[in-house]
């Protein structure tokens, strides 16, 4: 069973699939890549994730509020969810409020 997931620093590009099939990481990096694109809102479905670590790539659009959206059987993404790194990238808009309610996030970047 796949948990972690780390293929930072390459070149790949692209944008960001549907990491729904890889329920069980409790680690997703993929920084410092060439990926463009809205962040998909499926990336709420990783309810065991730790630590999302998205920056230094060319992702745009808003920050999903999935990522902090309850889920009626599995909990939600939050309730483990410790470091959100999104920082150098082209996002717009507002860092969701339901971030405030992460009972485990140390590190927003």
């Amino acid at each position: 069973i796949l948990q972690k997931l780390v293929l930072s620093q390459n070149r790949f590009s692209g944008t960001l699939p549907d990491l729904s099939a890889f329920s069980n990481l409790n680690m997703l990096d993929i920084s410092s890549n060439d990926i463009h694109g809205e962040i998909p809102p499926s990336i709420g479905n990783l309810h065991l994730l730790k630590h999302l670590h998205l920056n230094n790539n060319f992702l745009i659009g808003p920050i999903p509020s999935s990522i902090a959206t309850s889920h009626p059987v599995n909990g939600r993404i939050a309730d483990l969810l410790e470091e959100i790194h999104l920082h150098d990238n082209f996002l717009s808009g507002t860092i969701p409020v339901q971030f405030a309610d992460l009972p485990k996030l140390r590190l927003l970047l």
